[in-house]
């Protein structure tokens, strides 16, 4: 009856495993990004192609280059024209681009 038990719990526990893996890929199309964040910090901007991640947030990074927001965060924050796009990128990803006026 035990062996059973542990057969049956082990079973259990790797469906549970491979349901959770599978629902973790993410599909970045083309001209999209991905934010991975980690305790709520932004780890990485990734994309395109097929990413392996639990908390990712797929954005759009359409207009972060050339616009007033991008100039301001430039002048503020110090950072050169690749750091202020991901800055905005991510911030975009976070929900928080109208946030930072």
């Amino acid at each position: 009856m035990s062996l059973y038990l542990y057969v049956v719990g082990l079973v259990f526990l790797l469906v549970i495993i491979l349901i959770f893996v599978a629902l973790s890929f993410r599909i970045v199309r083309e001209w999209e990004r991905a934010v991975v964040l980690r305790l709520g910090r932004i780890l990485a901007l990734k994309g395109p192609g097929i990413i392996l991640g639990f908390n990712v947030v797929l954005v759009n990074p359409k207009g972060t280059t050339n616009s007033e927001e991008h100039d301001r965060v430039m002048r503020e924050k110090g950072f050169d024209r690749h750091t202020a796009s991901a800055y905005l990128i991510a911030l975009k990803g976070l929900g928080m681009l109208n946030d930072i006026k």
